[in-house]
C-alpha cells in the first residue's frame, strides 16, 4: 500500500517574486501569496547577511493577510563583492555595470529567509549564502545578457537559471538560494515551526 504523502502546513508568501512562486510551487508547498506595506530600503553600515534578514523581517512583518494566526514567509535576496553590496539595478546601465563588476569574480549570493507569525509575535529566521566565481566577460557578453531577460529585478541584475551557462564558471552552495529561495531551509525550518 503506498503511504501519502504528509500535507505540507499553509503559510503565506509576501513576494511578488516568479521565481519564488515557481520554486515553491515545484517543491509542493501550500501557500498563498500577500502583499506587504513594507518597502525594501538600502541599509548603511550592515553586513551583507544582516542587510537581507533586515529587509526579508519587514516584509513578513508588514504583510496583508486574513489569517493571523498563519506564519507569513518574507526573504530577500542580495550580491556582495568586495565589500559592496548589489542590490536590483534601477536601470540598463546600471545592471551592465554590476555585471562588468562581478566579471572574472568570485561574489557572494545571500537569501536571508523569515517565517513570522502576527498573532504571536514569533519570528524565525535563517541567511544562506552560496558563492559563485564569474566567467570573464566581454562587454558584447554583457550586453546580450541584459538583453535576454529583464535585468531590473534581480539581485545584482542576473538570473542563475536562464544566464548561468554564459555567465557563472562555478558555484559553491544551494543552487536555489542564488534564484531566491533556499528551498531545503525553508522545508527544515516548516518542519522546526510546525514543531512548535
Amino acid at each position: 500500500m503506498l503511504k501519502k504523502r504528509k500535507q505540507q502546513p499553509f503559510f503565506y508568501l509576501a513576494s511578488q517574486s516568479p521565481r519564488r512562486r515557481h520554486l515553491l510551487k515545484r517543491a509542493g508547498f501550500s501557500f498563498q501569496i500577500c502583499s506587504t506595506t513594507f518597502k525594501e530600503k538600502q541599509w548603511r553600515g550592515l553586513s551583507p547577511r544582516q542587510f537581507a534578514l533586515r529587509n526579508a523581517a519587514g516584509k513578513a512583518k508588514n504583510a496583508k493577510i486574513q489569517n493571523i494566526s498563519c506564519w507569513v514567509l518574507g526573504a530577500d535576496t542580495v550580491v556582495a563583492c568586495q565589500n559592496k553590496i548589489l542590490g536590483k539595478p534601477r536601470s540598463i546601465t546600471q545592471a551592465k555595470q554590476c555585471l562588468k563588476f562581478l566579471s572574472g569574480k568570485t561574489h557572494r549570493v545571500y537569501t536571508a529567509i523569515v517565517f513570522y507569525q502576527q498573532k504571536s509575535k514569533r519570528l524565525y529566521q535563517k541567511c544562506i549564502c552560496t558563492q559563485v566565481r564569474f566567467k570573464k566577460l566581454s562587454h558584447d557578453q554583457i550586453q546580450k545578457v541584459v538583453q535576454k531577460t529583464n535585468p531590473l529585478d534581480k539581485a545584482a541584475g542576473y538570473a542563475i537559471q536562464t544566464q548561468g551557462k554564459d555567465l557563472v564558471a562555478s558555484i559553491k552552495g544551494p543552487y536555489t538560494n542564488v534564484i531566491g529561495l533556499p528551498i531545503q531551509d525553508v522545508r527544515r525550518m516548516i518542519h522546526q515551526i510546525s514543531k512548535k
